[in-house]
């Protein structure tokens, strides 16, 4: 029995969590909160973890080296509102085993405490019954367990945190009555459990459930010749080196080299690892980064790519056309369509949310790095991509980041026309654009998955919910019929009703739905718009 971990361990714990939390993934994505199908917990996660690993993967082997590594990295890979929870509760632990080449059991729980901690932060307002719940209480007891056993081993520690994780899991209907009504217990806090399944599988010398594996992308060949001596370099270098300090250079203060660092660029990343120090900037020069970090040691390893050449040539989910001004506006488009039309409103990025894959802190980030503006206003349109976007305007100190918490790209269709892009005044900007927000209120029409009891209300599975939130509003045999009974709740609250709606509502039906929103009432306005969004059939616009 050990009772230690070192840097090849926690890589293969590491690995086999998130091995075992990929093979379970769509089962994850189908314990849906609500009734209607909204599963991307389990490829969030995996997603997450995948940024975290595949850096810590990279370095010398050692603990200390990979967790510092895995620390970093996982943060710019979170995606979702899990993604961003699971990020913050790995970084808290690596965190904490930084400093340390052999964890011992009672390490390993104060890892786990500090994770708890950094994700709750991560939270504005926790609810429990959700992952948070399981990760909270599994700490709790490894706790208990080490205390009154000092000599516990590794490996009955982590049996001790898989029996603890499922057992919180389990209890999670008991906290939160939408889970008990709906049948299934947190999607968040399943994944937990299977991440920890599979570092026990990996102490236990058991295999992984095989996962087939996507087909890599295509490689893709950088066309030079669109280059010529007109063309304009406006993005600078990304350089990537690690310096290994030598006798007869400077001595390293880190602070003093990061003030000099920052003279040079910016998107500055440093880590000292004892006598290695890893550098990551965005320069218009390297060669005075190369020259400041040579006088220090030797380049161990060494990078440079032209960023320019990067946004020309690399396919991107990102659209960027920045009009120039005191600030610009970053947008999620979660169609074709919306993309088009938050463009065509005035949007200087415009990311692309593909179904099942939102955006991750990185995507954001180098949203942000294509607007230079001293402000950017950020529409995430969705309520997972929202904390994903607070977590990367943290990450980015080159501008003021400003995130508005949109929770649809509808929202975000009847705010954007409300910017005054001639406003000097960024807080005078925000206070109109919150404000036309809040004023909002968007019902999304989708088919139920399951049969499910809410708000007193039945929802028969294959029947259409309306819901806004987590209150349903209406219920219907098609996507029109419930937005028409969701009007009815609704009635007296709105003078202006968008119908977003996709190629399977005809125009007889959203001439009914628009007579029924406005009730005979000559003063309500409505506008149907095609999304083409077949996972959303319907979703009303009201303010």
């Amino acid at each position: 029995m050990t009772h230690h971990i070192n840097g090849q361990s926690f890589l293969g714990l590491l690995e086999y969590g998130l091995g075992n939390l990929s093979a379970h993934r769509d089962h994850i994505n189908s314990l849906n909160v609500f009734p209607v199908p909204d599963g991307d917990t389990g490829t969030n996660m995996v997603l997450t973890l995948s940024c975290g690993l595949e850096a810590a993967k990279k370095e010398d082997g050692s603990l200390s080296a990979c967790a510092k590594s895995f620390a970093s990295s996982v943060v710019f890979g979170a995606r979702g509102n899990s993604g961003v929870i699971l990020s913050q509760f790995f970084r808290g632990f690596c965190e904490s085993l930084s400093e340390t080449e052999l964890a011992s059991p009672a390490d390993i729980c104060a890892a786990l405490d500090r994770g708890v901690e950094l994700a709750y932060l991560a939270v504005t307002n926790p609810v429990e019954g959700t992952m948070l719940t399981v990760v909270r209480e599994t700490a709790r007891d490894a706790a208990e367990l080490t205390a009154a056993r000092p000599d516990v081993s590794v490996g009955e520690l982590f049996d001790e945190l898989l029996s603890a994780s499922r057992a919180s899991l389990s209890r999670t209907p008991e906290l939160l009555p939408i889970l008990r009504s709906a049948g299934v217990v947190d999607s968040g806090g399943e994944g937990i459990v299977r991440i920890f399944e599979g570092m026990v599988k990996y102490l236990a010398g058991e295999e992984l459930e095989t996962v087939e594996s996507p087909a890599p992308a295509p490689s893709q060949e950088i066309d030079f010749s669109r280059f010529n001596e007109n063309s304009s370099f406006d993005y600078g270098y990304c350089t990537e080196l690690l310096i290994q300090f030598t006798r007869g250079k400077k001595p390293f203060d880190h602070q003093s080299f990061n003030l000099q660092l920052e003279a040079l660029g910016d998107s500055i990343v440093t880590a000292l690892q004892g006598d290695k120090l890893k550098v990551h900037v965005h320069s218009f020069s390297p060669e005075k980064v190369l020259s400041l970090c040579h006088g220090y040691g030797e380049f161990l390893t060494l990078k440079i790519e032209n960023m320019s050449v990067q946004h020309d040539s690399r396919p991107t989910n990102t659209s960027s056309d920045f009009r120039g001004g005191p600030f610009a506006v970053v947008t999620v488009a979660h169609t074709p369509a919306m993309a088009e039309r938050f463009a065509d409103f005035g949007s200087d990025g415009v990311l692309r949310a593909e179904r099942g894959c939102p955006p991750a802190a990185s995507d954001f980030i180098a949203a942000f790095e294509r607007v230079p503006a001293p402000h950017i206003f950020v529409f995430p349109n969705s309520k997972n991509a929202i904390p994903v976007a607070r977590q990367a305007a943290l990450l980015f100190t080159s501008s003021d980041v400003r995130v508005f918490d949109t929770v649809s790209d509808t929202q975000c269709y009847a705010a954007l026309p409300m910017l005054d892009f001639a406003e000097t005044d960024p807080d005078a900007v925000s206070e109109v654009v919150t404000e036309a927000v809040e004023g909002i209120v968007t019902v999304n029409v989708q088919r139920a998955s399951r049969r499910v009891e809410l708000n007193g209300r039945q929802v028969e599975k294959d029947q259409f919910a309306a819901m806004s939130g987590s209150k349903l509003l209406g219920v219907g045999e098609t996507a029109a019929l419930a937005a028409a009974d969701a009007a009815k709740t609704l009635e007296g609250e709105y003078s202006i009703a968008r119908i977003f709606a996709d190629a399977s509502v005809s125009e007889d039906e959203l001439e009914f739905l628009a007579e029924a929103l406005t009730g005979g009432d000559p003063f309500i306005e409505t506008e149907p718009i095609r999304a083409n969004d077949s996972a959303t059939p319907i979703i009303l616009s009201l303010e």
